[in-house]
């Protein structure tokens, strides 16, 4: 026969239990839950790694290529071309008195050393101008007949004879003279060649104007000199 504790109430455990169940939900609902990160998901493989790497590099690449060409541009932009010299000086490169004749030995000596010296120009300083200046000493010419205004173009395309009335008609022949020599070479048809006449008015070396005070033969200043130079954008 079973006997009950008189000093055990059921339904007083029992309350007890209900009250710390609810304690138990309440301190649950006053606790903040931290919310939950999620990340990218992670390429299912290596490859997605290794194409987008190689699309960084490939753009690296790219960059440091157009970096070398801004390199180079700046550097071309800030050298400058030599400067040619034909002076009487040298008998290879002289003219018969009064003439703009040149000589087989001045034909051959721009073919074999100028024409290579502007086409080593154009590839280093990217020159796309070849300026041809004729200059004469002070001595006048006797003949004062000039036929330049008629036929300086016929000259430069034809050939014809022309004659000059001046040391500046004389300077220009002698300057188209030597630029229809360079025309001839094919390696030079993309540059622009432009014929100039500085007569017997500027000095060598640094091509200061004449005081008029050397009247005599200066072979020093019968020369056609060539400048290199690079024009537009």
């Amino acid at each position: 026969m079973n006997r009950r504790d008189p000093g055990f109430d059921v339904w007083v455990v029992f309350a007890d239990m209900l009250i710390g169940f609810l304690c138990v939900i309440f301190l649950l609902r006053a606790v903040p839950i931290p919310p939950v990160i999620t990340t990218p998901p992670l390429p299912a493989d290596n490859d997605a790694l290794r194409a987008e790497l190689d699309a960084l590099r490939a753009e690296l690449e790219e960059a440091q290529h157009r970096l070398r060409e801004q390199a180079e541009t700046i550097r071309v932009l800030n050298e400058q071309p030599p400067i040619l010299t034909l002076a009487e000086t040298e008998a290879r490169f002289r003219f018969p008195s009064g003439s703009a004749e040149l000589s087989q030995t001045f034909r051959e000596s721009l073919s074999k050393d100028v024409v290579p010296q502007i086409l080593h120009a154009k590839q280093k300083y990217r020159i796309n101008t070849v300026q041809v200046i004729g200059h004469t000493d002070e001595v006048p010419l006797s003949n004062l007949a000039s036929t330049l205004d008629k036929g300086l173009i016929a000259f430069i395309w034809a050939n014809a004879a022309v004659a000059p009335g001046s040391n500046t008609d004389l300077a220009m022949l002698r300057a188209v003279a030597v630029l229809k020599v360079l025309r001839e070479h094919p390696e030079l048809t993309d540059l622009k060649l432009v014929p100039y006449s500085a007569g017997q008015l500027l000095l060598p070396p640094d091509d200061v104007l004449s005081p008029g005070q050397d009247k005599g033969q200066n072979p020093d200043r019968r020369r056609v000199v060539i400048r290199l130079t690079r024009s537009g954008p």
